[in-house]
């Protein structure tokens, strides 16, 4: 038996990081509106600018920054859970 077909879930790890790869290139909205916190936060307009290539990836949370200030999470389970 090959192994793909045994484990046809092997890329399964690669989709979160195509998929935010894609929304950072392309969609400002989705940054906005994850940085932004008002009703507003969809506008084009001088206090919701669109978010330089920098900014978005200060919302990724990479294992090492305070989760607190994140809003994209990859990991499948957060070992290291912030509670109020």
């Amino acid at each position: 038996m090959e192994k793909e077909s045994y484990n046809s879930l092997t890329m399964l790890d690669e989709i979160p990081y195509n998929v935010i790869s894609y929304l950072v290139q392309n969609n400002d909205y989705v940054f906005k509106l994850l940085k932004y916190n008002d009703a507003n936060a969809w506008k084009n307009d001088s206090s919701h600018p669109n978010l330089t290539l920098s900014e978005k990836g200060s919302l990724i949370y990479d294992g090492i920054k305070n989760q607190v200030e994140c809003r994209i999470f990859m990991d499948t389970g957060q070992d290291d859970s912030w509670q109020t």
